[in-house]
């Protein structure tokens, strides 16, 4: 008898732990507070864990989040300043980490940025009049700086031979080529592609880096396809009249949940796509009443998801939308401007039924 219960406690003490090292990483959402000069941490419910302020020599307007693909390590943009500071994701609440960067010859005005696969380097985009440069982020050092390419966005394509790097030019309607080269070295291939859309305005890759979608000014979702160095549009879908009050802000991605969540800032709209096995997007038709934004950025993406809810970033509020209820279940509203958010860690698959 004595055996089979030291059997029993022994089979429920494993299931235990089975059930603890099951649980997903702990989720925290991270938002920009431009009037404080901040960063928000929450948790998944949008209670605030903390807030780290940035450096405020110059004052900082925090402005875009970017987290490296480890997650370990956080960069924010301040627009005004010209600067990006880093912070610590390895403790709770992060902590400042390191020297700032700062973009003084030519100034560059930090919004939209990304990090490369091996988090060695930050590409950063300047919202208007528009640039793009690249950073060293162990040395903190701006290596590269193309202030002739027109850039509102950027993104680095992933599982690419050619380490490309597009960003979406608002003015010429087109998207930039680039390669990233050893050392963090950009440089302009000198090809563009058309926009099937008006006024591109950001650049979402999926994972296996053959298709991006690019958000547009009117309304327009466009389909990129990328071979080795060959970059093409393949299709396009709007959502809504091709009118500036439909435009799509930026787009967080689900690919384990074969979704993609596409935010319209201006009617707060949150479009839901799908996307199959080989990586076709088509919009679902199922859109989610969300909050209207009275800050529609430029590149930064102000939707994010962790598997279970979407994270809508408008400017005087932040919401969470649950993705099976399709309803906002909370709202953080501090009475400052927020902007960028980003999300660390996710939830287990477990897809949502429309």
């Amino acid at each position: 008898m004595l055996t089979r219960t030291l059997v029993r406690a022994f089979l429920v003490a494993v299931a235990c732990l089975m059930m603890v090292a099951s649980l997903p990483a702990q989720i925290n959402l991270l938002v920009a507070d431009r009037t404080n000069g901040a960063v928000t941490v929450l948790d998944h419910g949008l209670t605030v864990v903390g807030t780290v302020t940035l450096p405020s020599s110059p004052a900082a307007d925090a402005t875009g989040v970017a987290l490296n693909p480890a997650q370990t390590l956080a960069a924010v943009s301040s627009f005004n300043t010209n600067r990006i500071d880093f912070l610590d994701l390895t403790v709770s609440p992060p902590v400042v980490s390191g020297a700032s960067v700062t973009f003084t010859s030519p100034a560059l005005f930090a919004e939209d940025m990304v990090f490369s696969p091996d988090g060695a380097c930050l590409l950063v985009s300047d919202g208007r009049p528009g640039a793009v440069a690249s950073v060293d982020v162990v040395n903190r050092v701006v290596v590269s700086s193309l202030p002739t390419v027109q850039s509102q966005a950027v993104e680095f394509i992933p599982n690419n031979p050619n380490n490309i790097v597009l960003t979406a030019d608002q003015v010429g309607n087109v998207i930039h080529v680039l390669t990233l080269g050893a050392g963090c070295t950009l440089t302009d291939t000198g090809t563009t592609v058309a926009t099937p859309g008006t006024g591109p305005r950001n650049v979402t890759a999926l994972p296996d880096g053959t298709v991006a979608l690019v958000s547009h000014q009117d309304g327009t979702i466009g389909i990129l396809s990328i071979s080795g160095a060959t970059v093409s549009f393949t299709g396009s879908f709007s959502l809504g009249a091709a009118d500036p009050v439909n435009r799509v802000q930026s787009i967080a991605l689900a690919p384990s949940l074969g979704q993609a969540y596409a935010y319209q800032c201006e009617t707060g709209n949150v479009e839901i796509l799908n996307i199959d096995s080989s990586d076709n997007v088509t919009d679902s038709g199922v859109g989610v009443p969300g909050p209207i934004s009275s800050l529609c950025l430029l590149g930064v993406k102000q939707v994010a998801t962790d598997g279970r809810s979407v994270f809508v970033s408008a400017g005087t509020n932040l919401s969470a939308i649950n993705l099976i209820a399709h309803k906002v279940t909370a709202t953080y509203a501090p009475g400052s401007t927020l902007a960028g958010i980003a999300v660390k860690g996710s939830f287990p698959v477990h897809k949502p039924h429309h």
